[in-house]
């Protein structure tokens, strides 16, 4: 019974990875004609301080591009679809090909996983 929400998020995963496309057009190596959005880069970024828990969070988010400060700070624009990351939005292997001009902002969002430990701090690196 507590496999069918699993089934489900797992299902949707799928989906959404399946529908992520290199941009057209552009020039790719070999190994970027053959990138499974589903394991981008999912290797440790530093094997001398490796943690035995830690999550990788290069997978499909979602980007908004917004415009110019409104006066009172930025206000986040509406999402305009998926970004994988860790590819900026420039290149082809993002899916999104765009460039981010002067005066603009470029949010990210995205759930993260809640795999706490009692006991244990959280630390978050970008």
């Amino acid at each position: 019974m507590k496999l069918y929400p699993l089934l489900i998020l797992l299902s949707s995963l799928q989906a959404a990875t399946a529908e992520w496309k290199p941009v057209a057009g552009k020039m790719l190596t070999p190994w970027g004609s053959k990138l499974d959005p589903a394991a981008t880069w999912a290797e440790y970024p530093r094997p001398q301080l490796q943690r035995k828990n830690w999550t990788c969070l290069n997978e499909l988010w979602s980007y908004g591009i917004g415009g110019k400060e409104n006066g009172t700070g930025m206000s986040r624009p509406p999402m305009d679809g998926e970004i994988l990351m860790p590819f900026c939005p420039e290149s082809p292997l993002s899916g999104v090909g765009k460039l981010v001009e002067p005066g603009q902002s470029l949010w990210y969002q995205r759930g993260l996983p809640a795999n706490r430990v009692a006991g244990e701090r959280t630390l978050l690196h970008f």
